[in-house]
C-alpha cells in the first residue's frame, strides 16, 4: 500500500504542468490614453468605440488595459490589465474596429515621466491656478492643475506613453481664460514626443480674457 502511494505521488510529480491557455481571440492588451464612456483613445492615437452596454472600468487613463471587442468591433469590456497578464497585441486589433486608426500603435508602450515647464505673462492674476488641457481628455480646460513654482512659473510631471505624440494647451481653468499668442489669437497646441526625463519649457504670451 505504501509503495503504491509512493508510486502514485511520483507519477503526479513527474506529470508536466498544463500549458497556459492562449488569450481569447477578441481580447487585446493596450495602453489607454483617455476614456469618456463612449470612446477609448489608445497608445498611438487610435480611437475605439464602446458598445452601449460596455462593462467598462473608470480610471484607466495612462495604464495598460485589457480590451474585449464584440463581433461588430465595439468594446464590450474594458479593465486595467493585471501585472504580466497576456492578451493579443494591440497591433492585431483589426482596423475596422477603429473610429480613427492609430498612427503608431504599440501594445507595450512604456510609460515615461516628462516635465512641462510653463511661464505665464506678468498680467496673470496672482490668485489664479493654471491648468493643462490635452487632446486625450477632449480638451477639458481644467484637466490637470499645474504646480505653482512662483507667481509666473508653473510645472507638472506627467506619465505618458513613450514616443506617442502628446498635444496640449494651457488655460486658467476655462475655455474663456485660455492662452493666446502675441496677436491674441488661439495658438496651435503645444506638442511633445515623450521620452524618459524629457522636459518641455513653454511661454504663454497672453490670456484670452486679459487684453492689457
Amino acid at each position: 500500500m505504501i509503495a503504491r502511494a509512493l508510486l502514485l505521488a511520483l507519477t503526479v510529480a513527474a506529470s508536466p504542468a498544463p500549458a497556459a491557455s492562449p488569450p481569447p481571440a477578441n481580447v487585446f492588451r493596450s495602453v489607454a490614453l483617455a476614456f469618456d464612456g463612449k470612446r477609448l483613445i489608445v497608445a498611438g492615437g487610435g480611437v475605439l468605440r464602446a458598445a452601449p452596454a460596455c462593462t467598462c472600468a473608470s480610471g484607466v487613463a495612462g495604464r495598460a488595459v485589457m480590451v474585449t471587442l464584440g463581433p461588430d468591433g465595439a468594446i464590450v469590456a474594458l479593465r486595467r490589465a493585471l501585472p504580466g497578464e497576456a492578451g493579443r497585441p494591440a497591433k492585431d486589433i483589426p482596423t475596422t474596429a477603429y473610429v480613427f486608426v492609430p498612427h503608431a500603435s504599440d501594445d507595450d508602450a512604456q510609460l515615461v515621466t516628462v516635465t512641462i515647464d510653463v511661464s505665464v505673462p506678468n498680467q496673470t492674476p496672482p490668485t489664479d491656478d493654471v491648468y493643462l488641457s490635452s487632446e486625450r481628455s477632449g480638451w477639458n480646460p481644467a484637466e490637470i492643475r499645474l504646480n505653482r513654482i512662483d507667481a509666473l512659473h508653473f510645472s507638472a510631471q506627467l506619465k505618458l506613453p513613450a514616443g506617442v505624440r502628446f498635444a496640449y494647451r494651457i488655460t486658467r481653468g476655462s475655455f474663456s481664460t485660455g492662452e493666446r499668442d502675441t496677436a491674441f489669437q488661439l495658438p496651435p497646441p503645444h506638442t511633445i514626443i515623450p521620452a524618459a526625463g524629457g522636459v518641455q519649457k513653454i511661454t504663454v504670451d497672453n490670456w484670452a480674457d486679459i487684453t492689457n
